[in-house]
């Protein structure tokens, strides 16, 4: 149950490994800037609510800061990043400093879970393809639009089941088809303002993300032999899952306007 893991658990969960894993996530991903969703259309749909520098931002599960940092770099506005992994903080603010608007973003370690209700609200929070780490997308909505003002937006990058699809691949089971996954957008009585289907066709993305990851993992499981069984598992479900998605899933981005 969502509710009952521990913060390791859900960081195990959120990054798809073993807990026992956990303080090698940052090699294995050292080859990954953005963590699941590409910035610039995010960045772009962003452009179209016509920002300012007045504008307040919360990405939640940040990762390493792509998009936050890409959000603040682009449209100059104000981004805040929750983040339950805390080394990639570290990451994030370097990447903040490097890209020059350090003035612009914080990155906070938290539990979004344990946060929502509990800040001052913004005008966007971005969700970006953090799966079902708050539950089924129904349960994710409510807890999302808890850090967004009355008539703010919610960006949410997810994914529905292909027509002839399954779900039938672990931490998939809750994802349905379009229609059903659209109605669980509104169950909250939030409009969806914006609808953006990405490309079905990830097979040189996914091999060269697959090739990245095997060359860490080879790495890491010949320093540390004791480590070899873990990881190598942890590639081999990652090369099943990068399967199941190309076969199956459909990649969205939807924008809703929160509700009362």
């Amino acid at each position: 149950m969502i509710g009952t893991r521990t913060e390791t658990e859900m960081v195990a969960y959120a990054l798809e490994v073993d807990p026992g894993l956990l303080p090698w996530i940052p090699e294995l991903l050292s080859d990954f800037d953005e963590l699941g969703s590409d910035a610039a259309p995010i960045v772009e749909i962003l452009r179209e609510l016509d920002v300012s520098a007045s504008t307040r931002v919360v990405d939640l599960g940040c990762g390493k800061g792509a998009v936050a940092v890409a959000i603040a770099k682009e449209l100059g506005c104000r981004v805040e990043g929750i983040e339950l992994f805390e080394p990639f903080i570290e990451s994030c603010r370097h990447r903040a400093a490097s890209a020059g608007v350090s003035d612009l973003c914080s990155f906070r370690h938290a539990d979004i879970l344990k946060l929502a209700g509990r800040t001052e609200p913004f005008d966007v929070a971005v969700f970006a393809a953090l799966g079902d780490v708050l539950g089924p997308l129904d349960d994710s909505i409510g807890v999302i639009r808890r850090f967004v003002r009355p008539g703010g937006f919610l960006l949410i990058c997810d994914g529905y089941i292909k027509d002839g699809g399954t779900s039938d691949f672990p931490g998939f089971e809750s994802y349905a088809s379009r229609d059903e996954i659209l109605r669980r957008l509104h169950s909250h009585g939030d409009v969806l303002r914006r609808e953006v289907i990405e490309p079905t066709d990830h097979t040189e993305a996914y091999a060269r993300e697959i090739a990245q990851i095997e060359k860490r993992a080879e790495g890491l499981a010949a320093r540390h032999p004791e480590l070899k069984a873990d990881v190598m598992r942890y590639l081999e479900n990652q090369r099943r899952e990068y399967a199941h998605l190309e076969t199956n899933f459909v990649s969205a981005i939807w924008m809703l306007e929160r509700g009362a």
